[in-house]
């Protein structure tokens, strides 16, 4: 397991609502300890909001590191896909106020149109989080190793590819995948969607993934484990290694 593991807890509106306004939810100390929050843009209906919600939310839990996410509906968002070259004022917005994220995700298939979102977190050096979904299966290894050398190509921070999982088996090549071509990069999250790839979510930690993505109260993705069960388990398996 790398030592760098972080666990990502998920920033919806109902999270944020909750976490202002309930300060003895159950999950608000799992929340502190999350070393990343992503922070789901597109979940938040009204846009003109969106520049200060990485100030809120750092105000709540000043330690954190922010991943910003506009998702397309077509990686499982709510921002229409025709809207996609739209995101550049969104992101513009979201990157010049006064506090922002430290990362933004962008889909891979999106990097080719995306010259402009690039060199806006360029300029506020901002990392880039190269995101894949597959919502159908789990691509084979040689799929996925080629996603990552494109990534690794234009030299950006980060990889992550969640995959649609029918049995366990399928998980196999997400776990190569994170022990063979993790190398390089500052964040590598490699995980299965779906019950039967649940575990991936921590297993792929064991692998040489340091990124996964937990629920704060509800999940909102196929088989998305809870932030407080995640974070026992990577306790446990410290205790082993510091015991081994």
């Amino acid at each position: 397991m790398s030592k760098r593991s972080n666990i990502v807890g998920v920033i919806t509106p109902q999270v944020l609502e909750t976490l202002l306004t309930n300060s003895a939810v159950s999950w608000r100390e799992d929340f502190k300890q999350c070393s990343f929050l992503e922070i789901r843009y597109d979940l938040f209906s009204n846009n003109a909001n969106w520049p200060d919600l990485a100030e809120i939310i750092l105000s709540i839990h000043p330690k954190a590191q922010l991943i910003g996410t506009i998702r397309l509906e077509c990686d499982g968002g709510r921002t229409p896909d025709r809207a996609a070259k739209g995101r550049l004022i969104d992101w513009t917005q979201i990157l010049q106020a006064r506090v922002h994220p430290h990362w933004i995700d962008l889909e891979q298939d999106q990097l080719e149109v995306s010259a402009d979102v690039l060199a806006l977190a360029s300029s506020k050096k901002v990392q880039v989080l190269a995101s894949r979904h597959d919502f159908h299966k789990v691509p084979c290894f040689s799929e996925l190793s080629q996603a990552v050398q494109a990534v690794r190509a234009r030299k950006l921070g980060g990889f992550k590819i969640a995959a649609m999982s029918h049995e366990s088996g399928d998980c196999q090549p997400l776990y190569r995948l994170a022990r063979e071509e993790s190398h390089g990069f500052k964040l590598f999250s490699a995980f299965a969607m779906g019950e039967s790839g649940r575990n991936s979510r921590e297993h792929s930690l064991l692998c040489g993934a340091n990124l996964s993505y937990g629920a704060l109260g509800a999940a909102v993705a196929p088989g998305q484990i809870e932030v407080c069960d995640m974070i026992q388990w990577l306790q446990k398996q410290r205790r082993k290694g510091s015991n081994a």
